[in-house]
């Protein structure tokens, strides 16, 4: 039982952190949308 609630939680750990790294990427995303592309563009190389 103690193997299944510990192995339970590391993935469970692991899921919120990918879902976590999922929403950083899409917010990210969303955000150069927003930007104009030669202001991005800027960005990028400034």
């Amino acid at each position: 039982m103690c193997m299944k609630i510990r192995s339970s939680r590391g993935s469970y750990l692991i899921s919120s952190r990918h879902t976590y790294g999922i929403t950083t990427i899409l917010l990210f995303l969303a955000f150069c949308l927003l930007l104009p592309d030669s202001f991005f563009w800027f960005f990028v190389f400034s």
